[in-house]
């Protein structure tokens, strides 16, 4: 589409205007009560001056600085990416032409444009300015008194709220400090488990080396047993064979007593060598007894370990609930700091808010005051009319027909306010309804 085509277009209005367009001299008229640019933006608008313009109505009229609104566009763009963020100048002037198109809109204007900015037309500036000066003597005669209830109600509300997070934040603390009693009992825990591991390991390496010299004795009395019962068996055979040899020897004196001291010096031998074997036997006893004692402290040990075993496993099912725990701390504090976030979110709108309307109330009274003097005149100048009807016929006609208009021009005025009403109190229900689901959901998080 061409901008000759979109000039054509934006030259028929879509809808037929519900206010009536004012001369030039009225405009500005109206313009310099409310210490609003006139001259230049009546006579030879530019783009320049026109969006000085609407700057100085969003600041005296709605109470809205456009620096502020730069800077939140700014804090939106700066989580973009690099590569979309659009160019700072490029940014603000799109952010701030959508705002005025919403506030024409609302005056009822519902074709407006940018070409009426970049490129504007006389009749369709006289007719966008006649909308705003509408706007501005339909906002003198308003009252404010229901926004401002309702926002005590909604700083009541909202300071409910901060108690409810303060409890919450209390209980938040109360839950780390009891997670910190528990890392602290668990770590105590870890550190016994870990000297019972430590005591459970070298009690085993004491089992193991009581075990092999155990085994080591059962061989030794083994070896010990079977050299008694060969000994045994070669003096029987001696014996024996002494018996089967002691008819054929012959009985000398000599030899037999050769004889008789050759066997008492091996008997004393033999003596002496099952004396030392018998010794040590009972010494092998001893060693037995001995092993079997060792045997059941080794049983009782084998038995404390298993006491130990299950006292470390009840420690790791206690270890893994204390995980358990602390996931859910953890969850807890995820869930804290997203409570704290949607918190901050929620008092920088009231505060901003608060601001707003704390602007409109006193712009509302000063305007108020505005209105009765007004009023007063205007009053005056019916009366007046209303004097000079019977004298002046074709006069009194004119300003009837003018008169009948100013009334339409209200009772239209008096329709768009209520509809301005009727919308605030959508938002206000809206702005409620939020609160209410984010206490909720707070509750529900902590439950």
């Amino acid at each position: 589409m061409s901008l000759r085509s979109v000039q054509s277009t934006a030259k028929k209005p879509v809808r037929r205007d519900k206010f009536s367009t004012l001369s030039r001299q009225e405009l500005v008229n109206v313009l310099r009560e409310n210490e609003l640019p006139s001259d230049e933006v009546v006579k030879a608008p530019t783009q320049q001056n026109l969006w000085s313009f609407y700057e100085a109505v969003f600041f005296r009229l709605l109470a809205t600085d456009v620096d502020q609104m730069k800077r939140g566009m700014d804090e939106i763009a700066e989580h973009m990416d690099s590569s979309a963020a659009l160019q700072a100048e490029a940014r603000h002037a799109m952010g701030f032409y959508r705002r005025i198109a919403s506030f024409m809109i609302a005056c009822g204007v519902h074709d407006f444009s940018i070409l009426d900015l970049t490129k504007p037309d006389q009749q369709r500036n006289l007719r966008n300015l006649s909308a705003v000066a509408h706007f501005i003597q339909w906002a003198r005669t308003q009252p404010l008194s229901d926004f401002a209830n309702q926002t005590e109600e909604l700083n009541v509300r909202l300071q409910n709220g901060q108690e409810e997070n303060d409890r919450l934040q209390d209980e938040i603390r109360d839950l780390e400090e009891a997670n910190r009693d528990v890392s602290r009992i668990s770590r105590e825990s870890h550190v016994q488990n870990s000297a019972l591991e430590d005591e459970l390991r070298a009690l085993k390496r004491q089992q193991e080396e009581l075990q092999d010299e155990h085994t080591k004795y059962k061989s030794d009395k083994h070896l010990l047993i079977k050299s008694l019962e060969n000994t045994n068996f070669l003096l029987q055979e001696a014996k024996s064979k002494n018996e089967r040899l002691r008819p054929y020897v012959l009985e000398s004196a000599e030899n037999l007593q050769n004889a008789t001291s050759e066997m008492a010096a091996s008997l004393e031998t033999k003596r002496k060598l099952l004396q030392d074997q018998e010794d040590r036997l009972r010494a092998l006893e001893v060693t037995t007894r001995s092993l079997r004692d060792i045997e059941a402290e080794l049983r009782e040990c084998v038995t404390v370990l298993q006491d130990c075993v299950q006292e470390n496993a009840r420690l790791a099912d206690t270890q893994k609930k204390l995980y358990r725990i602390q996931e859910i701390v953890s969850k807890r504090q995820l869930e804290r700091q997203n409570l704290d976030l949607e918190n901050a979110q929620l008092e920088r709108q009231v505060a901003s808010a608060t601001k707003r309307i704390e602007k409109a109330q006193a712009q509302a009274h000063a305007k108020q005051d505005e209105a009765r003097e007004r009023m007063k005149e205007l009053n005056s100048r019916y009366y007046s009319l209303r004097a000079q009807r019977d004298q002046q016929d074709e006069t009194t006609k004119q300003r009837r027909h003018r008169i009948d208009a100013i009334e339409s021009e209200i009772a239209a005025l008096q329709q768009q306010w209520e509809v301005e009403v009727k919308s605030a109190t959508k938002e206000v229900a809206a702005l409620q309804a939020r609160i209410d689901d984010y206490v909720n959901d707070m509750t529900k998080r902590l439950d």
